[in-house]
């Protein structure tokens, strides 16, 4: 007796077709929530690099560039004051001593910039706003380097011409106010055009410089109300 074949059973292509949509379905989902998991982490490290960021912006609004501004117009106070009296329109008094040691203070600026290297490192473009991206690459890698460049010169020239006629025409005291130059001779000092040149132009290049400063203020000002805005 010959044993019937059995013949194969008939696989559905419905079936087929449904394990083979929920294979795809499941890798849809599995990419979607990777994707989702990496869209968080970056939003995090924007989030937290924003922060660094904007604290070292404040830091530098608050020191660097405020305290800047005040002592550069203390520098342009007391260069008018000594002109005035290098003019003749005011007579000598014991306070221009005090003026007389402004004139040769320098400005020192060293704002931080290790949290924009950090994100320059891992890339700019994790800063998802390009106006704020545009921003921080104008002060960070033109503003500020333009600003250091700056207040190098003037302190070098400072150091150079300034302090040198100050040592040699000044003895160094300490006042109600602070330290204070006191002329070794006063009648030398009055007509010297030296000096008066030497001080016109202290005041010309603290102007400049302040104007910089403004801008740079400005500037940091504006940014760090977007970066805030960022966060939220």
């Amino acid at each position: 007796m010959n044993k019937q074949l059995k013949k194969p059973s008939k696989v559905s292509w419905k079936y087929v077709m449904g394990e083979l949509l929920l294979i795809v379905f499941g890798i849809l989902i599995a990419l979607y929530i990777n994707n989702l998991n990496e869209s968080r982490k970056l939003k995090d490290f924007e989030n937290k690099i924003v922060s660094e960021i904007e604290k070292s912006l404040t830091s530098d609004f608050d020191f660097h560039i405020t305290s800047r501004i005040t002592r550069a117009e203390q520098i342009i106070q007391s260069s008018e004051t000594v002109l005035e009296f290098l003019d003749g329109k005011i007579k000598y008094n014991d306070s221009l001593e005090f003026h007389f040691w402004r004139i040769s203070w320098i400005v020192i600026f060293e704002p931080k910039s290790i949290p924009f290297e950090t994100l320059k490192s891992k890339g700019i473009e994790l800063i998802s706003n390009e106006n704020i991206r545009k921003s921080l690459l104008e002060l960070y890698d033109y503003t500020y380097p333009r600003i250091t460049y700056f207040t190098e010169s003037f302190n070098n020239w400072s150091t150079n011409r300034v302090e040198p006629y100050c040592i040699k025409n000044f003895v160094i005291n300490t006042g109600e106010r602070g330290k204070v130059y006191k002329p070794i001779d006063i009648d030398q000092i009055e007509n010297s055009i030296e000096y008066r040149n030497l001080v016109f132009e202290k005041m010309t290049k603290t102007n400049r410089l302040l104007g910089r400063m403004n801008r740079a203020k400005d500037n940091i000002g504006d940014l760090l109300m977007r970066l805030k805005k960022q966060k939220l």
